[in-house]
């Protein structure tokens, strides 16, 4: 994990996201992109909305069309 989000630095071997090594992402850019979902269920303080989008990034319907991709939308039976 600290070598993805490039907090160490790795000993060799490379890291590659859609085919392109990590070093060549502006740290900046690579950090704010990247997300970790844990495999074990948390409950976060804030709205579900906060948490989705922490930064506030994006609209109330950019939101409810990415829930609605992964089945987890209103109309989807999922949320």
């Amino acid at each position: 994990m600290m070598a993805l989000y490039r907090l160490n630095e790795r000993a060799g071997g490379m890291i590659t996201l859609g085919g392109t090594d990590i070093e060549r992402f502006r740290l900046g850019a690579l950090r704010s992109r990247l997300g970790i979902i844990p495999q074990e269920p948390h409950l976060f303080q804030g709205t579900l909305r906060s948490n989705l989008d922490p930064f506030g990034d994006y609209n109330d319907a950019q939101l409810a069309s990415v829930l609605e991709a992964v089945q987890l939308g209103s109309s989807s039976g999922g949320g």
